[in-house]
């Protein structure tokens, strides 16, 4: 079992300014398969063609029970005002 809270500490002393954990299951609900059939994926062609793995992340890895997400501010006092809504990166992983 994770302990979230000491993994949480650890990775903030590391540099990640936000840790998020969620079940490696299934999607229950989402829009990507109608975002996909609408074509919003534009010439990203790899995105419907690897559409079921990002709503199941067991098909990518198996047995994952947990995935956690991870984000970086990239934010500066000095440009707080152009990247107020902008101003995040992130990254998954599974375990």
């Amino acid at each position: 079992m994770i302990d979230r809270e000491r993994l949480r500490a650890a990775l903030a002393e590391l540099g990640f300014d936000d840790v998020r954990f969620a079940a490696a299951a299934p999607a229950v609900r989402g829009a990507l398969p109608e975002w996909l059939a609408a074509g919003m994926q534009a010439d990203m062609a790899w995105m419907a063609r690897t559409g079921p793995k990002r709503l199941d992340p067991q098909l990518v890895l198996p047995g994952a029970k947990t995935g956690i997400m991870l984000g970086v501010s990239y934010r500066s006092e000095e440009h707080t005002s152009e990247l107020q809504s902008h101003s995040f990166i992130s990254y998954a992983v599974f375990c």
